[in-house]
């Protein structure tokens, strides 16, 4: 064997130092990332201050699994502590990963909670999110100049319309009167 014949590894080789130094990026991409979203705390005071009810944002930085959202501070005396969020995975960069970044009813571990109905918008469900949406990554070039702007404010709005549409039915669930 003399001859490198695969195409893909003759770049792998011939660019390794390069492939190296750009994958030891991803963790500090993945550290960006995760501070991104949890910025969006400070965007949903405001407009949690203005819902009807005792309602709040917060930030959990899960087990890998990290999440910003909206709840009742009435919700969480309830077994499965339900919130309205959105979660992503933590070592991962998830800002234009599709299927890496969703939006819905997210329940303690090991716990469930039957809603009523599923709202269009939120059609998936599984343990412990009993209604969920993935949520579409920014636009091409969103690492330019302050264009994460326009993707904070869609995601804020995510997380707006979610809460109009999710937390009647698990304010009906946890027996919970507004």
């Amino acid at each position: 064997m003399n001859r490198v014949e695969d195409e893909r590894i003759k770049f792998y080789l011939k660019h390794e130092t390069q492939i190296e130094e750009w994958y030891a990026i991803k963790k500090d991409a993945s550290a960006f990332t995760t501070q991104f979203y949890k910025s969006l705390l400070y965007s949903l005071e405001r407009p949690a201050a203005e819902l009807e009810g005792d309602v709040e944002s917060f930030y959990s930085p899960g087990e890998g699994w990290p999440r910003v959202g909206l709840r009742r501070q009435a919700w969480r005396q309830h077994e499965s502590t339900p919130e309205i969020a959105m979660q992503w995975l933590k070592r991962g960069t998830t800002l234009a990963t599709e299927g890496g970044l969703w939006c819905g009813v997210h329940l303690k571990y090991g716990t469930s909670l039957s809603l009523d109905s599923k709202p269009a918008g939120f059609p998936k469900s599984e343990a412990g999110l009993p209604a969920y949406a993935y949520v579409e990554g920014p636009r091409s070039e969103y690492w330019r100049g302050e264009n994460l702007k326009d993707y904070r404010k869609a995601l804020i709005e995510r997380l707006l319309s979610a809460w109009r549409e999710l937390s009647p039915l698990v304010d009906k669930a946890v027996g919970h009167k507004v």
